[in-house]
Order: structure tokens, then C-alpha cells, then sequence
């Protein structure tokens, strides 16, 4: 998989993965969610489908969200 340059991408690429997993859940909100997530350096540096993954499981302690 390439990589994503433009924070917009990698937004629209995570949201469409996380909706795969879960399509129950609404899509606005996910793209509320991961556009927020996006702004921390260590959830932008994951590949949109590391992340999306990563949306569902439990946070680990002294990590960001």
C-alpha cells in the first residue's frame, strides 16, 4: 500500500476501513473521530489499515488516544 501524503486521504482511507469492520456505525461520527485522531503524530504515522484496526482496540496506558 502506498503512502498517504494528505491528511484528508488518510481520513477518508481509515474511515472507509473502520466502516468494513462496522458498517452499523455511523459515518459521520467516524469521520469525526478519525479526523481528530489525526492530529496526533503517532496515529498519522500508521498505515490507514494499522489504524482502523487499531480504532478498536482497548488504549494502551500513557498512549495518546
Amino acid at each position: 500500500m502506498s503512502p498517504v501524503d494528505s491528511d484528508s486521504e488518510w481520513v477518508e482511507r481509515v474511515a472507509a476501513r473502520v466502516l468494513l469492520q462496522d458498517p452499523r456505525l455511523n459515518d459521520r461520527e467516524v469521520l469525526d473521530i478519525v479526523s481528530s485522531l489525526s492530529k496526533y503524530p503517532d496515529w498519522r504515522a500508521l498505515a490507514p489499515d494499522v489504524a482502523a484496526v487499531k480504532v478498536f482496540q482497548p488504549p494502551e496506558s500513557g498512549s495518546s488516544p
